[in-house]
C-alpha cells in the first residue's frame, strides 16, 4: 500500500508540472499572437501611410516647378525685366546617404560654396525630402556633365528654372533693382506668407517694392522613377519644365501636375529710350538725371551714376564682380536721384515765389548788385563786377546772389522754411522706392535740437543769407527739385512722382491695379508763378545786357526754360573760373553742378534735372548734358511748333 502511494505521487506531480508548462506555453503563445496582431494593426492602420510614402519614394518623385517672376514693361511695352531659362542643382538630403561625400563628388563638376549648402541642409533637417539648393544658373555644359554622373550622385536633382534678365543692363539698375535668395532674417519674417528656403525675393528697386505682385506661386509634378535613377528635367517647346525620361533611359509617367502660377505684370512710367538717352549723355560724370512729366508727375527716366549691372546679381559664378560692386567706394548701388545735396541757385525759384507771395518784392522792386553784399561780413555775388540794378525776373535770369541775399533777410528763415515745405522740400516725395531721403529744411529749432554748444545752437543772419541761395544746411534731392519745377510749369500743382503705372494679371482683362496721378499740394499765387516762369525763360534766351545762366541750352529743336545751380562743397577764397583752374582742385572739393529745364513746346512737357557731382561749372557739365537730352527727347515725344531758326537772344 505504501509502495502504491509512492508510485502515484510522482506520476501526479509530473502531470501537474506538464499542465503548468502547457499553461505557460499557451500564455506565451497568446502573448506572441497578440503582439503580432498589435504589430500588424500598427503597420496597417497607424503606420501604413508612412510606409506607403517610403515605398512611393522608390517609384514616385515630387518635383517642384518654380514659378517665373512677373515681367516688367516700360510705358511703350518694351521689356525692362524678363526671365530666361537656367539650370539649378539641388540636393534631397533624405536620398543622399552621405551628403558630405555627395557634395565632394559634385565639386568635381561644379564650383559652389560647400559651407553654405551644409548650413542649408542643417536648416532643413525637419523636411528631409525638400530640395536644398546647391547652385543656380548652372551652364548647360555643367548640367550635362552632372547628369551623366547622376548614378553616382544619389540625392542630386537637376531642374530647369526661370532666372531674371535685365535687358537695359546698367542703364536703370538703381530703379529696377534685382532679386536674390531669401535670407534667414527674411525667412523668419515672411515664412507665414509661404516663403521657403531657396526662394527668390526682391532685394532693391522695383523688384523689392513690387514683390507682392511680381512673386509667382510654385507648382509641382509627380513622376514615376525607377531604382537607381533620377528624373531629367528639361524645357518643352514653350519653355515650360517637363520630364520625359530618367537617367537610366526609362520613359517616365507623370502621375500628377500642378502648374506654377507666374507673377503679375508690372507696367512702369519709365521710357526705356529716354533712360538710354539720359544714361549715354551723362557720360563720365557721376550724379543723377531725372525726367518727369510736368502734368502727372510720372517718372520717365531716372539715372544714377556710378552704376552697376544687375545681371551680375542673378548670374552664377560672378562672386568677384558682386564683391567689387559692394566694395566700390563710389557706391554704385546708391540711387543718387533720391539722395540729398545742396541745391545752389536752382533754389532761387522758391525764394522768388515766396518773396512775391509775401509781397516782400513786386515786379518793379530793384536791388543793386555791386558784386558783394555786406551784413556783418561781406557775402560775394558769383559775378565779381556786379549786375547793377535788377528786378526779380532779371535776378532769376542772371542768377544774381545779391538780389536774393536781400530777399532772404526780408523773408527770414521761418518764412523761407514755410515755402520750402509748400514746394514739398523736407519730406520724401513718396515715390515707390526704398531709401528716399527727405532732404533738410533748416530752422532755428532744428539747430537747437541738433547742436551741442550754446553758440552753435543759435541761428545767425549769415545762415539765412546762405540759405537764400541754396547753400548752408539746406539739402534737396534731384527728384524733389524736379517736382518743384514741375509745379511752377503746370500752374501750381504739386504732384506725387510715381514709377508704377499699373499691374496686370496675365490672361485677365481687368487690371489688378491702376495708378492715377495724385496732387499733394498747390501753389495759389498765379502772378508769382508767371514772373518765375518769365525769369526761367529769360535765363535761357537772354544775351543782353547779360547772358542768361542757361543760354548754352538754347537750340533749334526745342524751347526751354530753366535754371543753373552751383553748390559749394568746400569754401574757396579764389574762384575757379577756367577749366585749367578747376583741374587743379581735388575732385572731392569741386562744386556740384545743377541744371533744371522744362520743355515748353513738346507734346508731353517734361522737367529734366541733371546733377553732376563735383562737376564744377554747370555751363561746362550739366548744361550741355541737359541740352542734348532735351533735343533727343523732344524728337521722341514730338514738338508742337517749330523753334525760330538761329540761336539769337
Amino acid at each position: 500500500m505504501s509502495s502504491m502511494r509512492l508510485y502515484i505521487r510522482p506520476k501526479y506531480r509530473e502531470r501537474i508540472h506538464f499542465k503548468r508548462k502547457l499553461t505557460l506555453f499557451a500564455v506565451a503563445l497568446g502573448i506572441g499572437f497578440a503582439a503580432l496582431v498589435l504589430r500588424l494593426m500598427y503597420l496597417q492602420l497607424l503606420a501604413g501611410s508612412e510606409f506607403k510614402q517610403l515605398s512611393d519614394q522608390n517609384r514616385i518623385r515630387l518635383l517642384p516647378l518654380t514659378a517665373p517672376r512677373g515681367l516688367v514693361y516700360d510705358r511703350s511695352g518694351e521689356l525692362l525685366i524678363d526671365n530666361r531659362p537656367s539650370f539649378t542643382i539641388s540636393l534631397i538630403p533624405a536620398e543622399a546617404s552621405e551628403p558630405l561625400v555627395i557634395l565632394d563628388r559634385l565639386g568635381r563638376f561644379l564650383d559652389f560654396d560647400k559651407g553654405t549648402v551644409i548650413d542649408r541642409i542643417q536648416a532643413s533637417r525637419l523636411a528631409p525630402f525638400r530640395q536644398v539648393t546647391v547652385a543656380r544658373d548652372v551652364s548647360i555644359g555643367e548640367a550635362a556633365a552632372i547628369e551623366e554622373y547622376l548614378l553616382r550622385l544619389p540625392g542630386i536633382v537637376i531642374t530647369a528654372e526661370p532666372n531674371r534678365r535685365f535687358p537695359l543692363g546698367s542703364a536703370a539698375s538703381q530703379v529696377l533693382g534685382y532679386p536674390g535668395e531669401v535670407s534667414a532674417a527674411e525667412l523668419e519674417r515672411l515664412s507665414e506668407q509661404g516663403y521657403r528656403m531657396g526662394d527668390m525675393i526682391g532685394k532693391s528697386g522695383i523688384e523689392l517694392v513690387a514683390e507682392q505682385w511680381l512673386r509667382g506661386f510654385d507648382g509641382g509634378m509627380q513622376v514615376q522613377v525607377y531604382a537607381n535613377a533620377r528624373p531629367q528635367m528639361e524645357l518643352d517647346a514653350r519653355g515650360d519644365p517637363s520630364v520625359r525620361i530618367d537617367t537610366a533611359g526609362h520613359e517616365l509617367v507623370t502621375l500628377g501636375k500642378k502648374a506654377p502660377l507666374s507673377g503679375n505684370t508690372v507696367l512702369l512710367n519709365i521710357d526705356a529710350e529716354m533712360q538710354r538717352i539720359a544714361m549715354d549723355e551723362m557720360g563720365d560724370h557721376n550724379g543723377a538725371i531725372v525726367i518727369l512729366d510736368v502734368e502727372s508727375g510720372a517718372v520717365r527716366a531716372m539715372v544714377s551714376k556710378p552704376t552697376y549691372d544687375p545681371n551680375v546679381f542673378v548670374a552664377e559664378g560672378a562672386d568677384s564682380e558682386r564683391i567689387a560692386i559692394l566694395r566700390d567706394p563710389g557706391h554704385p548701388m546708391l540711387n543718387r536721384a533720391i539722395q540729398a545735396y545742396p541745391p545752389g541757385s536752382t533754389f532761387k525759384i522758391i525764394m522768388a515765389y515766396a518773396a512775391l507771395a509775401e509781397e516782400v518784392v513786386t515786379r518793379d522792386t530793384l536791388f543793386k548788385c555791386t558784386g558783394s553784399f555786406k551784413h556783418g561780413r561781406r557775402f560775394r555775388c558769383w559775378k565779381d563786377s556786379g549786375h547793377g540794378s535788377l528786378n526779380l525776373v532779371q535776378a532769376l535770369a542772371y542768377s544774381c546772389d545779391v538780389f536774393f541775399y536781400n530777399v532772404g533777410l526780408e523773408l527770414g528763415i521761418e518764412r523761407i522754411g514755410e515755402y520750402c515745405r509748400l514746394f514739398g522740400l523736407g519730406d520724401p516725395t513718396g515715390i515707390e522706392l526704398r531709401g528716399e531721403m527727405g532732404g533738410l529744411v533748416p530752422s532755428p529749432q532744428w539747430k537747437r535740437e541738433n547742436f551741442r554748444s550754446a553758440s552753435d545752437k543759435r541761428w545767425y543772419d549769415g545762415e539765412t543769407i546762405n540759405t537764400s541761395i541754396g547753400q548752408g544746411y539746406l539739402l534737396v534731392t534731384p527728384l524733389q527739385l524736379a517736382r518743384a519745377y514741375a509745379a511752377i510749369a503746370n500752374g501750381g500743382k504739386l504732384m506725387r512722382p510715381y514709377l508704377i503705372r499699373g499691374v496686370e494679371t496675365p490672361g485677365e482683362e481687368q487690371p489688378l491695379m491702376r495708378n492715377i496721378p495724385a496732387q499733394v499740394g498747390s501753389l495759389d499765387n498765379a502772378e508769382a508763378i508767371k514772373l518765375v516762369v518769365e525769369g526761367l525763360q529769360m535765363a535761357v534766351t537772354s544775351r543782353k545786357p547779360f547772358y542768361g545762366t542757361g543760354w548754352r541750352a538754347r537750340n533749334k529743336t526745342v524751347s526751354l526754360m530753366g535754371k543753373t545751380g552751383t553748390a559749394q562743397v568746400v569754401s574757396f577764397k579764389e574762384r575757379t573760373e577756367t577749366k585749367e583752374q578747376l583741374a587743379k582742385v581735388p575732385y572731392k572739393h569741386r562744386d556740384h553742378a545743377w541744371f533744371v529745364v522744362v520743355t515748353e513746346n513738346t507734346k508731353e512737357r517734361l522737367v529734366i534735372v541733371a546733377l553732376c557731382e563735383h562737376g564744377g561749372h554747370a555751363s561746362d557739365s550739366a548744361v550741355p548734358i541737359v541740352r542734348e537730352i532735351a533735343i533727343k527727347v523732344a524728337k521722341l515725344v514730338g514738338v508742337q511748333e517749330s523753334t525760330p531758326e538761329g540761336e539769337g537772344g
